[in-house]
């Protein structure tokens, strides 16, 4: 399983567009996103599962911070709600105390 999606939207004024190719790792039995974008010079590789009863991807999100230079993580759930809608929350994750804090929520609507 492959899919290729271009997202295009307006974040504080600027233009923004990532590029993401899906697919599914059949030897790690976890599905995997590649992006890219033009408000970094970096891409990122995320993966988690999938729950079909409830059509949510679960995905672990590891991010350089560049003031550290160290691994932050982060958890995006994805929920698949329609053909044409899906709906993305992002929550950085704390290993000091193990707290979610929502960091980024984002609507996709399929452009016909």
């Amino acid at each position: 399983m492959l899919q290729e999606g271009i997202h295009k939207a307006t974040v504080n004024g600027e233009a923004y567009e990532t590029k993401l190719i899906w697919g599914y790792d059949n030897f790690k039995k976890k599905f995997f996103i590649v992006g890219v974008d033009n408000a970094g010079s970096g891409y990122g590789i995320i993966e988690g599962d999938y729950d079909t009863a409830s059509r949510v991807f679960t995905l672990n999100v590891p991010k350089l911070d560049p003031a550290t230079g160290e691994t932050m993580m982060y958890k995006e759930v994805r929920k698949i709600v329609s053909t044409n809608r899906q709906e993305m929350t992002m929550y950085r994750m704390d290993p000091k105390n193990n707290l979610e804090t929502k960091v980024l929520e984002i609507i996709y609507t399929r452009v016909k």
